[in-house]
């Protein structure tokens, strides 16, 4: 089987566009997803994020390719910080008729020349865009304040920006100094690769060896302060209600990480990254804080 590419239709109408960023040092490298979400509906189209200005080349692409020559709607933006938020002007400008939707409180400032453009959503605001229906809900694994989730009823998929990340490294097997077996690269070649091409686009079900708890763990303890001060029970309590009672979701489309479709393997490494950063948190903390809103 060829390996996925990017833009991937992960269910249907709903394309995964991504840009990986290599991070970590010469010992411990890896890749981190930032990713952007395309609903492609009947009436509508819409684009959860706009990743960031020095990956525009190949995220422009890849849009234009997932929107097959349809115009860009709204987009909608999660959070304003820059891997979310940082390339709207670029999209403003290529779609001139499109609209932004989102948490807009602070946009006013960081952008003043397109407020026009602008439309504030709350939880619990819906949008129809024709066969592919979204609603937006608090975010519960939050970076800002403003962090909105949004929910497609119809495929059952959830958008969780910040929520449920991890980074991702080769899922083949490595030989003694950390290379895949089978590939021939001189013993002082720094480009050689630390995951095979097709990695990223891999939904998490492909990923041969599962996703790693530490690798959720590392990431969640640099990108989320506040997890540490929060009982993962309480938090994923919540979680868990939304996304296997009130808005049963098959797919879990987070932006730093592989999309999610074996829910019932996955989550459960999620919040054991949560257990472990508030484990770690220092005892005289105070224990139970509510996950900030």
């Amino acid at each position: 089987m060829n390996a996925p590419t990017f833009p991937r239709e992960v269910a249907d109408k709903i394309f995964w566009i991504n840009q990986c960023m290599g991070a970590g040092d010469a010992d411990t490298p890896f890749h981190l997803h930032l990713s952007l979400f395309l609903l492609k509906g009947d009436n509508a189209t819409m684009l959860v994020d706009t990743s960031m200005q020095a990956l525009w080349p190949s995220i422009e692409r890849q849009l234009d390719e997932a929107l097959g020559g349809r115009p860009l709607d709204y987009l909608f933006v999660t959070h304003p910080e820059l891997p979310h938020s940082a390339a709207l002007p670029l999209h403003l400008e290529k779609f001139p008729e499109m609209q932004v939707v989102g948490d807009m409180r602070d946009y006013h400032m960081f952008f003043p020349d397109y407020v026009d453009r602008f439309h504030h959503k709350v939880p619990g605001d819906t949008m129809d865009l024709g066969d592919l229906q979204v609603t937006f809900l608090d975010g519960h694994i939050k970076d800002l304040p403003g962090t909105l989730w949004a929910y497609e009823s119809t495929r059952q998929a959830m958008f969780v920006c910040d929520g449920f990340s991890f980074t991702h490294d080769s899922p083949v097997a490595l030989d003694s100094q950390g290379l895949p077996v089978g590939h021939d690269f001189d013993d002082d070649d720094e480009e050689a690769p630390y995951h095979m091409p097709g990695d990223c686009a891999l939904v998490s079900s492909e990923i041969a060896t599962g996703v790693d708890v530490d690798k959720a763990a590392f990431l969640l303890r640099r990108a989320l302060y506040w997890a540490r001060f929060v009982d993962a029970d309480k938090l994923f309590g919540d979680v868990e209600e939304v996304m296997f009672n009130t808005m049963p979701t098959k797919l879990i489309c987070p932006s730093h990480g592989n999309v999610i479709d074996n829910l019932d393997v996955v989550t459960p490494v999620i919040k054991q990254s949560h257990v472990r950063a508030y484990a770690a948190a220092t005892s005289d903390k105070k224990p139970g804080l509510a996950a900030p809103r």
